[in-house]
């Protein structure tokens, strides 16, 4: 959905002409704009300079640029440009996606357990791609995973495809993190222990706990840890088991279960080691992956029994609030 926005006809870039606002985060704004010679539609982020805020923002608009470049899969959205304006500006142009968020999808009438799996087994195929090359994303959400239909106007072929946005806050192996070693960051109700307690002593198997959390509520139609505040469920996260998965349900029902349930174990080393071993993992039982269904007809099975939680930003934690957690 798109609306009007503050910056609404605007050049920015000298290049990219600003048509409407297509949503707001804590850090910035995406916008509908096209190039003004090719004429190419784009989803252009904003990031206004000014104070300490937006030199955190900035660093992590910069780090979001270089990670995706340095990735280049074709689940990860396409980076066609970036550059910083002279008022300190800073912007970058990508491919612009129709379609809408896992988390979106997931309320929908007839939503299904099978249909959420293909799109969790989607997404891992990047996500490998990100682990091979040292990258940890950090912030795997149902909101940054983004069902794409390639719109035959445009010269697609109308496929539904699955794509990872936001390494905003990804750990990227070439540079030295400016994250301190006292703060947790991410998103609380998908966050790994370790990640909690020393964003630096995150690996890709922080990453796989996140998808363990988005299978378990596929499986339970809730989320293992799921409290009253970000702190409080931070502190169940660090401190308390989750509730156990029925193991009801066929050998492989039951082999799904028995997974997430590896990759929620609060020692990392005893999860799947990487997205490309659950990858396996997930093809062992099931096969390896097919096509999604089509966007208006998800797969026959049983209908989700609980939304996902409201959205929340991604968060720091300092570690004098930590250390009461444990």
């Amino acid at each position: 959905m798109t609306q009007r926005g503050s910056h609404d006809g605007r050049l920015v870039g000298d290049r990219y002409r600003v048509e409407a606002l297509m949503g707001r985060g804590s850090m910035g704004a995406v916008y509908r704009a096209h190039h003004v010679l090719t004429g190419r539609a784009v989803a252009l982020k904003i990031i206004t300079h000014g104070g300490a805020y937006s030199e955190l923002a900035a660093a992590r608009f910069k780090r979001e640029v270089s990670v995706r470049a340095f990735v280049g899969h074709e689940g990860i959205v396409e980076v066609l440009d970036a550059g910083q304006e002279p008022d300190g500006t800073l912007y970058l142009a990508m491919e612009l996606l129709e379609g809408e968020t896992f988390q979106a999808r997931s309320s929908r009438p007839g939503f299904t357990a099978a249909y959420g799996l293909q799109v969790v087994r989607a997404v891992l195929e990047p996500l490998a791609a990100a682990h091979e090359l040292g990258v940890v994303h950090r912030d795997l959400k149902p909101e940054n995973v983004f069902l794409h239909r390639r719109p035959p106007a445009t010269g697609g072929d109308g496929v539904e495809v699955v794509k990872l946005l936001d390494f905003g806050i990804a750990r990227d192996p070439r540079q030295q993190s400016g994250t301190r070693t006292d703060v947790g960051l991410g998103t609380p109700y998908y966050m790994a222990p370790e990640q909690a307690t020393n964003a630096k002593a995150v690996t890709p198997a922080s990453d796989v706990w996140s998808v363990g959390v988005i299978l378990y509520w596929l499986l339970a139609g809730r989320l293992p840890f799921a409290e009253d505040t970000p702190f409080n469920t931070l502190a169940a996260v660090c401190g308390r088991p989750h509730a156990p998965l029925p193991t009801s349900g066929g050998p492989r029902t039951q082999a799904l279960v028995a997974l997430t349930e590896r990759c929620l174990n609060k020692e990392p080393e005893l999860r799947p080691t990487d997205a490309g071993a659950l990858i396996a993992a997930l093809d062992a039982i099931f096969g390896p992956q097919a096509s999604l269904p089509p966007q208006d007809a998800p797969p026959r099975g049983a209908s989700m029994s609980g939304p996902w939680p409201p959205a929340l930003p991604a968060r720091t934690l300092t570690a004098d609030r930590e250390a009461r957690m444990v």
